[in-house]
């Protein structure tokens, strides 16, 4: 079942429309009710850069005034230079084809994924993961995830609340 969320007005609305408008010039009768599913809608705020409060809770308020600006109440954009320094993309990290596609990253985000592969699923992913990073990239995993049981390759960088793995320089 997929969840579907209306998207009559407010920001969300503005949101998936200004998305939708730029990358297809059709536009939208706003007399109308529309329905988008709301994992799309969370990748299009991904793609912008948007983010509510309650996930900026943690980050330094430096941080924050110097990254992000407040575009709507208890949402925030972070900046320009930032959002066009990432790429989001979705590819089947345990299909070796698709996975090819992955090379010459700097930093990959990967969390709460491998959980649900089983042992030989994950060894792909793992590798695959590992050939899309540049040498010493770094690759972020959820926290109930480790490449530690699947693969030696990874140097484990141990952080004050994270574990990151990092590809060896050489």
């Amino acid at each position: 079942m997929t969840a579907m969320t209306p998207l009559h007005s407010g920001n969300d609305f503005t949101i998936f429309r200004e998305y939708f408008d730029k990358k297809t010039g059709i536009g939208f009768d706003e007399s109308k009710r529309y329905f988008v599913d709301k994992r799309i809608l969370q990748r299009i705020q991904a793609a912008e850069g948007v983010f509510r409060s309650r996930s900026l809770q943690h980050v330094p308020a430096r941080v924050k005034k110097r990254h992000f600006s407040e575009i709507a109440e208890g949402q925030f954009q972070i900046s320009e230079d930032i959002r066009e320094a990432v790429t989001l993309f979705q590819v089947n990290v345990a299909n070796p084809d698709e996975a090819r596609t992955l090379r010459g990253h700097d930093i990959v985000f990967c969390r709460n994924m491998l959980i649900y592969f089983d042992d030989r699923s994950r060894s792909l992913a793992v590798n695959a993961l590992y050939a899309a990073l540049n040498p010493g990239g770094f690759l972020f995993l959820g926290h109930s995830e480790s490449t530690s049981r699947m693969s030696a390759m990874f140097t484990i960088r141990k952080f004050p609340d994270a574990i990151v793995y990092q590809r060896p320089l050489s």
